[in-house]
């Protein structure tokens, strides 16, 4: 249940803001005036195309924590959803990258069309109106406004002189399903030809409340078959939506010059939120090593803190030349970061972006002939920084130019059409991209003075993939999604066709919009699949290389040959989209690096492996068993080796088979290990302990050495057998490359 408080007020106390003069010239664009719609300003029952504005009054009816949920009653309007604190609208069953968010006719510069629990930054809370323009609007706006545009006016520049000297709006709401406030106030004031606006708004949710657990009951039955007495023992959520909070706060102000025939000012916008990510925890081991003995967290709750600052200068002149109307023309720069937190004090994935976009529109009128024609320009950089960011830094560019036109005739019947011609350029390290852009449109409509109104419209449109569609190689630490790009992607195309009846009368009104839209190479992330074929991506892969001190005796050490192998072995798992962590031992576990992918683990990896030095003595039962007790997800351990513990093959067996994963054993073996060239008198000194030992090598103790070893080989094979786990031996005087190709060609570390 939601209850709602509006306070409205006007008043003249300020002297300061006295208004002497009140304009005659009232603002010509009414509420029901579309003008985020290409060409000249219609009102909503004019256009082709299915439109709606919504008024400050409609927008706090249906209030919700972000745009989407927002606009979520109205139709052909759904949204997506990722708890309270992200949502984005979706138009006629299409997101994302299709659907352009505008404030005040421009991109809202930040990355919510790049994943469903990025939060768009504009919110409508402290919105003057709403615009929603359903079906292709990509003649006004380019590509990405192939299934519609929302565009949030703030009202922070005025065109026109307000009516009242100083006006003040209040707004507190309270939400009971989450205990939730609401809070937004706005003042505006104007002297003279100045005017002054300045809004602020708070957002306090709490986790929502729901009729029943947060996990679903098969969900719960499958990680309990898989987790076993330590899942079931685990509490649930019930009746509440765990993570699910959210708090945002905006503030905002625009001065403007407003004249008879111009207007001209600047705004700032200043948002800062912090939301939760219901169904994103998720359980790593400790990386220090230290907490618990080295024992998992346990479950942690991801959530995303976010700030965005954004400037708007915009400007416009009415003319009287005969052709020429009016000409606009806006400039937005803004600055935008958020971090993805795994937990308090534990950031992740930090996501950048800035850019600029500016736009000039003309609107003319000859005879009949009324329309509008215009430049449009942006320069975005978005960059991510972090061992789970899945894209890296990317420019774009885009150079777009519009012309739209309509012709109406007394009798009601009108014409109205357009193109847009567009340059897209994408600038990465992985490679670049070019894409020639082009749209058009052409309908007819008839409107008769009984109310009725028909109209016919087809389309064609073409969007450039975005960045992610053509970089993106990692998993994204929210959604749990492994997206790759594909730099050869081309460009998107749709065609449209449209049809519209509507009558309305001063007691009803009804309306109908029938459409149909194809896609040509239409670009969509195809789950489970990599060049065709089902893959399992972003199984975990641990990798525990012995680092014991024996492992790094001699001119040509066993640990060298260890290091290699596993950074082989990191680099096939991260190449087929797995995670990997590093877990090296000897007398204890070295926790270097959790189980994370994405294209920057590589160097991770490596720069973790380059840091390794001798440990003590060789435990497998110390070092693995306490690997065993971090109930990491499961998933495949390679443990690489020589095997060789004091406490014999035994202890390997302990340790291994006390494992809930998949095992892989790299041993690494030198010829001499079973035939040691070795003969007479000598004293032998422990490498790892330092106690020494007089021996007299004879061939006696030779056969009896032989007979060990190959007592302990095996021993390990028969082990290896029973666990279902995979051996393979590999020589550490031989290149590593060519030995590890076994793992590939029997399969071990596809599963």
């Amino acid at each position: 249940m939601k209850q709602l408080l509006l306070l409205a007020a006007s008043s003249a106390v300020l002297a300061g803001f006295a208004h002497a003069d009140a304009p005659e010239d009232k603002d010509l664009r009414q509420q029901s005036v579309i003008v985020t719609a290409p060409g000249p300003d219609r009102l909503e029952g004019e256009l082709i195309g299915n439109a709606t504005a919504i008024g400050r009054e409609g927008i706090v009816e249906t209030l919700g924590p972000t745009l989407g949920d927002t606009l979520d009653r109205q139709p052909g309007v759904s949204t997506t959803f990722f708890g309270q604190g992200a949502s984005r609208p979706v138009l006629r069953g299409l997101g994302a990258e299709r659907v352009q968010v505008l404030t005040n006719g421009i991109g809202v510069i930040d990355v919510s069309a790049a994943s469903p629990d990025h939060q768009a930054a504009a919110d409508g809370i402290d919105a003057e109106k709403i615009e929603i323009l359903r079906g292709p609007a990509a003649l006004a706006y380019g590509g990405q406004a192939i299934g519609g545009v929302v565009n949030v006016i703030d009202g922070l520049l005025p065109e026109t002189l307000p009516e009242k000297p100083v006006s003040v709006d209040l707004l507190g709401a309270y939400n009971s399903v989450s205990e939730g406030t609401e809070l937004s106030g706005r003042f505006q004031g104007v002297q003279g030809p100045i005017v002054l606006t300045l809004t602020a708004s708070q957002r306090d949710f709490n986790d929502y409340d729901i009729p029943g657990m947060a996990e679903s009951a098969r969900q719960h039955a499958a990680e309990e078959a898989e987790e076993g007495e330590a899942h079931a023992e685990e509490e649930h959520a019930d009746g509440t939506v765990e993570n699910s909070f959210v708090n945002t706060n905006t503030y905002a102000g625009g001065l403007s010059w407003v004249g008879d025939n111009a207007y001209l000012g600047l705004a700032v916008r200043r948002q800062e939120a912090q939301y939760g990510l219901p169904g994103a925890a998720h359980e790593h081991g400790d990386e220090d090593g230290d907490e618990g003995e080295g024992e998992a967290h346990g479950e942690e709750n991801p959530f995303i803190d976010l700030e965005q600052t954004r400037y708007d200068l915009r400007g416009g002149i009415r003319l009287d030349n005969g052709f020429l109307k009016e000409i606009t023309g806006t400039v937005s720069q803004a600055d935008y970061e958020h971090t993805e937190f795994e937990a308090p004090g534990e950031p992740g994935t930090v996501y950048k972006t800035d850019g600029t976009e500016a736009r000039v529109e003309a609107s003319h009128e000859l005879g009949r002939v009324k329309g509008a024609f215009g430049l449009q320009y942006s320069d975005k950089t978005l960059d991510a920084f972090g061992d789970e960011a899945f894209i890296t830094k990317t420019d774009s560019e885009n150079i777009g130019a519009f012309l739209y036109e309509t012709m109406e005739w007394d009798n009601g019947f009108g014409l109205e059409g357009g193109a847009r011609i567009e340059q897209v350029t994408r600038d990465n390290i992985a490679g670049n991209a070019d894409f020639d852009l082009f749209s058009a449109s052409l309908g007819a409509h008839q409107h008769w003075d009984n109310g009725w109104f028909v109209g016919l419209q087809a389309s064609h449109t073409e969007r450039a993939p975005n960045e992610s569609e053509l970089y993106a190689d990692g998993l994204h630490l929210a959604t749990e999604q492994y997206e790759v790009g594909d730099i050869n992607l081309d460009k998107e195309k749709g065609l449209n066709l449209e049809a519209t009846a509507r009558w309305e009368s001063e007691q009803a009104s009804f309306g109908i919009n029938l459409f149909r839209t194809e896609f040509d190479g239409f670009v969509y992330l195809a789950p489970g699949t990599l060049d065709g074929e089902a893959v399992v991506e972003d199984l975990p892969v641990y990798l525990a290389p012995d680092v014991s001190g024996s492992m790094w005796q001699g001119e040509n050490p066993r640990a060298r040959a260890g290091l290699r192998s596993t950074f082989a072995l990191a680099l096939a798992a991260l190449n087929q989209h797995d995670s990997v962590g590093l877990f090296p031992f000897a007398d204890q576990l070295r926790v270097a690096l959790p189980a994370k992918s994405g294209n920057v683990r590589k160097l991770r990896v490596a720069e973790a492996l380059a840091a390794q030095t001798p440990g003590g003595q060789t435990d497998f039962v110390a070092s693995l068993g306490k690997f065993a007790r971090m109930r990491l997800r499961r998933g495949l351990l390679v443990v690489v080796s020589d095997f060789f513990d004091p406490g014999g093959v035994d202890a390997v067996r302990e340790s291994l088979a006390r494992q809930r994963h998949r095992v892989v054993m790299i041993q690494l073996v030198r010829k001499s290990d079973r035939d040691p060239d070795l003969r007479g008198d000598l004293l032998l000194t422990d490498c790892e302990s330092g106690r020494e030992h007089d021996v007299s090598v004879t061939p006696d103790v030779l056969a009896a050495y032989r007979r060990a070893y190959e007592a302990h080989q095996a021993a390990l094979n028969d082990f290896a057998l029973q666990r279902q786990a995979g051996l393979v031996q590999v020589d550490v005087d031989e290149p590593v490359l060519p030995q590890l190709s076994q793992l590939f060609e029997t399969g071990a570390l596809v599963v």
